[in-house]
C-alpha cells in the first residue's frame, strides 16, 4: 500500500502466534520487543484492532520511543518483508515533494498473514477555477465572452487535506494569476466549512481587516489560509469569489485573456518548507471586434472601397468609456436609438480609412448598430441603422488567428488543468468576417437653357 515514491521504515513492536478458534482468528502468546517494555501493553493489544483512534493515539507515542536497531527494513518498492506474525509501527522517512497526497507518519498495523496490504491514512487536496456567468449567481463555466470595461467574477472552489492533530508548520497559500489584459478589482467572499458542513461561513470580513489572508500585488493575488482554520476545517473546503476587470490592453479575438489559480500546501508536514503545488487551472475571457467595410454599390467582387465614411456605433447597453454625441453631428445621430422596441446607446464614431474598413475592438457578443454619420464626397448617406451581430460561434469552429492553447503560453501549465483542452472561437459580424455597407453616389441634375432645348 506504500507509495513508490515515498521510502518507510518498519519496527517489530511485539510478536505473536495466529490461531483459529470457532472461525475466529486470534493473536496469542503476545511477546512486547523490549525497546517497548512499559509503552506496549500486550492486554489493551485488542483496542488495535478494534478502535482506530487508540491505534493512532499507540502509534504516536511508539514513534518517540522507537529505536533503529529494531527496524526490519526500509524499501522504495512500496512493500516490505518480515520474518514473524506480530504488530508492526510503519514510519515515513522520506516524502516526495511531487507527491499530493500528505505524509502519513506513523501507522500501527497487525500482521497476521503472508501478505498484508496496508492502506495509508492520508489525503490530498485540490482546487478549480470557474467563471460566473454575467448575470447568474450559479452557473460556471470555462470561458466567458466580455466588452472592455466589464468586470468579470470567478469562483475557485478547493479542499483542504486532513491533518493529523499534532502536525504543525503548516502553509495553505491560494494563487491566483491575470493576464495583462485583466485588472485585479476585488475579493468579494471568502467561505470556509468543515467536512461535515453544507453552508460556508462568511471570514470575508476578518480575512480582509486582518490583513493576514488577502494580499494583492498587480497581477496577483494570494489567499492565505491560518494554520489553525486549517487545522480546523480538516477535510473541509474554501470557496472563493473575486473580480476583475477586461482592460484595453486585452487580446481581441481568438487569443484570449487567460486567468489561473493554483494551491500550494504542506504535504511533508513535519519538514520545513515542504509543499506540492497543484497544476494551474485556467478559464479564458474573450473579446471580440465589430469590423465594417464601406464600399459603393458595384457587385461585391468590383465594389471599390471608401475612405472617409464616418459611423456612430449604438451598443446594447451603456457603457463607462462610451463617448458623448459630437455637437456637429446632424440630427439623425442621436445619444439613443431605437430598434424593434429595443433601445440602443451611442458609443464612438468611427471612419472608414483607405481601405474603406474601421472597426470597433473589445466589444462582447450581441446586437449592435450602425448608423452613418457622414458620407463621403458625392455619395448619399444611409441614415437607416445597419444591424451588426457579433456573434461567438461553437468550441470547435476557427477563422482567422490560432486556437488558444494555454499550455504553450509561457505563464500558463495548462487550459483548465488539461493541455488537451483547447478553446477555438469564430467571429463573425452577420454571419460574415465583416459587415459590407454600401454607399450610392448622389445624383446629377440636368442643366437649362443650353443650346438645343
Amino acid at each position: 500500500g506504500a507509495s513508490v515514491k515515498n521510502t518507510y521504515e518498519v519496527y517489530q513492536i511485539a510478536t505473536f502466534d495466529v490461531e483459529t478458534t470457532d472461525g475466529d482468528t486470534v493473536y496469542t502468546n503476545i511477546k512486547v520487543n523490549p525497546n517497548y517494555n512499559g509503552v506496549f501493553d500486550p492486554t489493551e493489544a485488542a483496542k488495535i484492532t478494534t478502535d482506530s483512534a487508540a491505534a493512532d493515539q499507540l502509534a504516536v507515542t511508539l514513534a518517540g520511543e522507537s529505536k533503529t536497531d529494531t527496524a526490519v527494513t526500509t524499501t522504495s518498492n512500496g512493500a516490505f518483508t518480515v520474518k514473524s506474525y506480530g504488530y508492526y509501527l510503519i514510519k515515513e522517512i522520506a516524502h516526495d515533494q511531487a507527491d499530493a497526497y500528505l505524509a502519513t507518519k506513523y501507522i500501527l498495523v497487525a500482521v497476521d498473514a503472508a501478505e498484508k496490504t496496508v492502506e495509508l491514512k492520508t489525503s490530498n487536496a485540490s482546487i478549480t477555477k470557474k467563471i460566473v456567468l454575467e448575470g447568474t449567481t450559479d452557473t460556471l463555466v470555462d470561458k466567458n465572452v466580455a466588452a472592455i470595461g466589464d468586470v468579470v467574477t470567478y469562483q475557485l472552489d478547493a479542499t483542504i487535506p486532513a491533518y493529523p492533530t499534532n502536525a504543525t508548520g503548516l502553509s495553505y497559500i491560494i494563487t491566483d494569476t491575470l493576464s495583462s489584459g485583466l485588472t485585479y478589482k476585488a475579493v468579494t467572499y471568502v467561505g470556509i466549512k468543515t467536512a461535515s458542513e453544507s453552508a460556508y461561513t462568511d471570514v470575508t470580513t476578518t480575512a480582509i481587516a486582518e490583513g493576514g489572508w488577502l494580499n494583492n500585488n498587480g497581477q496577483t493575488t494570494t489567499i492565505t489560509v491560518p494554520e489553525a482554520t486549517v487545522k480546523a476545517n480538516a477535510g473541509g473546503s474554501v470557496k472563493i469569489t473575486l473580480t476583475a476587470t477586461l482592460n484595453a490592453s486585452a487580446n481581441v479575438g481568438t487569443m484570449g485573456n487567460p486567468n489561473s489559480v493554483d494551491l500550494k500546501y504542506t504535504n511533508n508536514w513535519d519538514k520545513k518548507d515542504s509543499y506540492y503545488e497543484t497544476p494551474k487551472d485556467t478559464v479564458i475571457t474573450y473579446t471580440g471586434a465589430l469590423n465594417i467595410i464601406k464600399t459603393d454599390d458595384a457587385a461585391a467582387e468590383a465594389a471599390k472601397p471608401l475612405s472617409g465614411a464616418e459611423f456612430a456605433i449604438y451598443t446594447p447597453k451603456k457603457y463607462n468609456d462610451a463617448e458623448t454625441v459630437p455637437a456637429d453631428a446632424p440630427e439623425h445621430v442621436k445619444a439613443t436609438i431605437e430598434v424593434k422596441g429595443v433601445t440602443y446607446y451611442y458609443y464612438k464614431m468611427v471612419t472608414t480609412g483607405t481601405d474603406g474598413k474601421a472597426s470597433v475592438t473589445g466589444r462582447d457578443s450581441g446586437m449592435y448598430y450602425a448608423v452613418e454619420s457622414k458620407a463621403p464626397a458625392g455619395y448619399n448617406v444611409v441614415t437607416t441603422p445597419v444591424k451588426l451581430e457579433l456573434v461567438v460561434a461553437g468550441d470547435q469552429l476557427e477563422v482567422a488567428g490560432d486556437p488558444v492553447d494555454c499550455a504553450t503560453q509561457p505563464t500558463l501549465d495548462a487550459a483548465n488543468s488539461h493541455a488537451e483542452d483547447i478553446y477555438t472561437v469564430t467571429w463573425t459580424v452577420n454571419d460574415k468576417t465583416e459587415e459590407r455597407i454600401q454607399n450610392t453616389k448622389g445624383n446629377t441634375l440636368p442643366g437649362t437653357g443650353g443650346m438645343g432645348t
